[in-house]
């Protein structure tokens, strides 16, 4: 028999309590939805020889994409095979090298956005802006990214707006409120570009590089010095980095991949017939890898928003019915305490009766 004490709601509340701090975390949230982007370039024209395919010293490249070899930017069948790429990868939006307007990268990624929006935005994007000119005139640039591009359902938000960044040394003024701005690069700036050490920045982006190589740059003349980092995918930076990634994931408010289809400096992760690795989809499958354990590792931060949301609803439920039940037994209980004394009272009259 259950004490009188231990029939209130107090304490039945306390038991709920106690069940639901006991209660798997991952039961309640089974993934991580921390954003994972790439930095992706739209400067390429069709063709060996062609834009930015060693058309300059500038331009210098050593590996060949897999898929559709020296392609154009503007391809739609292309851009079909990178966005389902990305997509299946785990990707969720791409960072696009934009260089001003009525570019040939404007265009490119007016034709990106067409190819995705068909398909419902499967992939968001962002607008980067590069250092396409000595004097930008930076309210015309917010202006002109706002409203061709920022209003679009498709365009990624950070921090509650659209998204925003400028490579360095590019300087914007972080003055209109339509936007969330990061400068990006290498000294000076909110976000790093690459780093080969992973750092988790103040505001919890990082990034993570498969390797770093523009040797063939400074070979050819286009710079004067280089650096290489992981050429043959030997040293396991990738790895490195994405396990420090997934074993800070609570730190990490957003997740950037340096990059899809940069070349020239051979930091792409799309599948290519690759000079210094016989895989031609090395990068490309590490990055499935790691960004499905990613998913899969749930921060602490996400889990006490969800634990309540659960179960606020569940014990007010509950504890509703423990008072409709205790409110409904008190009046039963009267009743039959009164039937009880009726029944007493006539076995009691039939007892004279019959005695007399």
């Amino acid at each position: 028999m259950v004490s009188r004490k231990h029939s209130t709601p107090i304490f039945w509340f306390s038991i709920l309590i106690l069940v639901f701090s006991l209660i798997s975390p991952q039961s309640i949230m089974a993934k991580n939805y921390t954003p994972v982007g790439v930095y992706y370039y739209v400067w390429y024209d069709e063709g060996f020889g062609n834009r930015h395919w060693n058309d300059s010293i500038y331009n210098i490249v050593v590996d060949e994409p897999l898929y559709y070899s020296y392609y154009s930017s503007r391809n739609e069948t292309y851009l079909e095979k990178q966005i389902d790429l990305m997509w299946d990868a785990g990707i969720d939006f791409v960072l696009i090298s934009w260089w001003g307007n009525n570019s040939y990268e404007d265009n490119a990624t007016q034709a990106f956005i067409n190819v995705n929006a068909n398909r419902g935005f499967p992939l968001k994007f962002a607008i980067f802006v590069e250092p396409y000119t000595q004097t930008p005139n930076y309210t015309f640039i917010y202006n002109y990214v706002f409203e061709r591009y920022a209003q679009m359902s498709g365009y990624f938000k950070w921090r509650g707006k659209p998204l925003l960044c400028w490579f360095n040394p590019l300087t914007p003024p972080k003055n209109d409120m339509r936007f969330t701005d990061r400068v990006v690069g290498m000294n000076y700036v909110d976000w790093s570009y690459w780093n080969k050490e992973v750092k988790i920045e103040t505001d919890g982006c990082t990034v993570v590089i498969p390797r770093y190589d523009d040797y063939y740059l400074y070979y050819y003349g286009a710079r004067k010095s280089y650096m290489q980092y992981d050429v043959n995918y030997t040293e396991e930076m990738y790895d490195k980095q994405w396990k420090y990634v997934i074993k800070n994931a609570a730190k990490v408010k957003l997740v950037l991949i340096c990059t899809w289809n940069e070349y020239h400096e051979r930091t792409m992760i799309e599948p290519h017939n690759d000079i210094s690795n016989p895989n031609n989809s090395y990068a490309y499958l590490k990055t499935v890898h790691y960004i499905d354990v990613f998913r899969n590792v749930v921060p602490p931060t996400c889990f006490t928003p969800m634990l309540l949301i659960l179960a606020i609803p569940i014990i007010s439920g509950i504890l509703l019915a423990i008072i409709v039940y205790r409110k409904l037994k008190g009046r039963i209980k009267p009743e039959a305490q009164e039937s009880k004394s009726s029944g007493f009272k006539v076995v009691k009259e039939k007892e004279a009766s019959i005695s007399t």
